[in-house]
């Protein structure tokens, strides 16, 4: 689905990435990625503005101890994100 994703909304202004965070655990940390396993945040889809993350999939509460959403189908990403916002 990311991939698809990235196939129709990648542009210059518009950029898709991943990262494995069981390899690179301190960038799960830097973005308050839980990887215990014990609430449901991977995956994790972040957007970022102007460097600075304004939106996430699922999203969590501000302490981090709730996670809520998580739906990962082609149209939720992309209503989302805004990814056809004009």
């Amino acid at each position: 689905v990311i991939a698809d994703i990235s196939n129709n909304y990648g542009s210059n202004t518009v950029k898709f990435g991943k990262v494995d965070v069981s390899r690179w655990p301190s960038i799960a940390k830097k973005y308050r990625v839980n990887l215990n396993g014990l609430q449901d945040q991977l995956p994790t889809i972040l957007r970022f503005r102007k460097g600075k993350e304004d939106g996430r999939i699922p999203q969590i509460s501000e302490d981090g101890k709730r996670v809520y959403g998580g739906k990962f189908r082609k149209q939720d990403i992309i209503a989302a994100f805004e990814l056809d916002a004009k």
